[in-house]
């Protein structure tokens, strides 16, 4: 008589996403001092852990039907260890990002602005000082930049240096680049 024997789901298959992912990344959203797998898609926010070798699903949240989502960072905005989560896209047609953490088993929305967000590579000499809201991110010296827009193929403004205050986006100064991709 043969053995039967319990397979995971996973031993011929990887775990299943059914939806095309618009950015991945790794840090620490948890506060467990892990890097973790984050992801988004069109309008979904999923967290994977590895353990054992293997990828498990442990947060997944849809955001709103107005919200496109397109672009992820992490940057630990407040100086405790812990990433936030930058989720940039369009609401409505229109540039819109999102700064959140999980808390609680929930994404907790802390700011919405009407602008792209993003976190940058900054080598430049003249990087500032250590504040809370800009740091290094493995090492590496980065920036928080944000940019407003017109539309979603139309940029309505220079890159704005920001740090993070505990409430909200303070602009530190403007930052041009080649190529008219700081807009105007």
């Amino acid at each position: 008589m043969p053995v039967k024997a319990y397979y995971p789901s996973t031993l011929w298959s990887s775990e299943r996403i059914n939806e095309s992912l618009t950015g991945v990344r790794v840090g620490d959203v948890m506060g467990e001092g892990r890097e973790d797998i984050v992801a988004i898609g069109l309008r979904r926010l999923i967290v994977f852990r590895i353990i054992e070798n293997q990828p498990f699903k442990i947060f997944d949240q849809q955001g709103k039907r107005s919200e496109e989502w397109i672009k992820l960072s992490l940057f630990d905005l407040d100086a405790d260890g812990t990433d936030e989560i930058l989720i940039s896209g369009f609401r409505n047609g229109l540039a819109y990002s999102i700064v959140g953490k999980i808390a609680d088993k929930k994404f907790i929305r802390l700011k919405e602005v009407d602008y792209f967000l993003t976190v940058v590579p900054w080598a430049a000499q003249d990087f500032p000082s250590p504040l809370v809201g800009e740091g290094r991110v493995r090492g590496e010296k980065k920036i928080l930049v944000g940019q407003k827009t017109v539309s979603e193929v139309n940029p309505a403004g220079s890159l704005m240096q920001l740090t993070w205050n505990g409430n909200d986006f303070v602009q530190k100064g403007t930052i041009k680049l080649p190529g008219g991709l700081s807009g105007k």
